[in-house]
This record gives C-alpha cells, structure tokens and sequence, in this order.
C-alpha cells in the first residue's frame, strides 16, 4: 500500500521481525510493522494487533470453496499439464498456480 500525494514520502506496510529487538516483544511472532519516513529518516512504529474478523457471508464462503477446488485440481493435474499455464505464467509475470486458478475460477 502506498500514500504518495498527502505524506509526501510513500509509507509501506509490511511484517518484520525486528520487534524483539526495537521494542522488548518476546513473541514467537513480533507483530505487523508500518515503516513510516519522518525527518529524512525511516521509523518502524508497531501496528496495533487485530484478530482479523471471519465473516461468514454467503459470497465469500462461495468463493473459498471455488479456490480449495481450485487448488484441488491444481494439485491433481501432471507436469505434463501443468506446463501450459506455467508457459502463460511465465509472459505475465505470474506464476503457473494463479493463470490456473484464475481460470478455473471464471469458468466455474
């Protein structure tokens, strides 16, 4: 994510595991940073932690289950097989696994 035009600098979010370090964080996992430049410098600020919420609404249910049957069928096809989507992959700047499930998902 970037904010060019308000904060002049572009600020970027991102996981780091300097925590433990920086701020005393004896978490397996530190936490997620924004990496925000103040007076000419870069300054990590720790993010506030959030459980991410599980909505359970009746698209996105659909559209998981499209994706596991995705990779479902990603994972049942042969090299052989594969290799069409990997060469397309290769022209988009993508890998194999996404050209696949991007057409599976708009064909089903």
């Amino acid at each position: 994510m970037e904010i060019k035009k308000k904060l002049g600098k572009h600020s970027t979010y991102g996981y780091c595991g300097y925590g433990e370090y920086l701020y005393g964080h004896g978490y397996k996992t530190h936490g997620i940073y924004q990496v925000r430049h103040r007076y000419g410098r870069i300054v990590p600020i720790i993010m506030k932690f959030y459980q991410p919420s599980n909505a359970a609404k009746g698209g996105q249910i659909a559209m998981r289950e499209k994706m596991q049957d995705a990779m479902t069928a990603w994972a049942a096809l042969n090299d052989s097989q594969k290799l069409p989507y990997k060469t397309q992959a290769k022209k988009e700047k993508m890998h194999g696994v996404n050209v696949f499930c991007r057409e599976y998902i708009l064909s089903h």
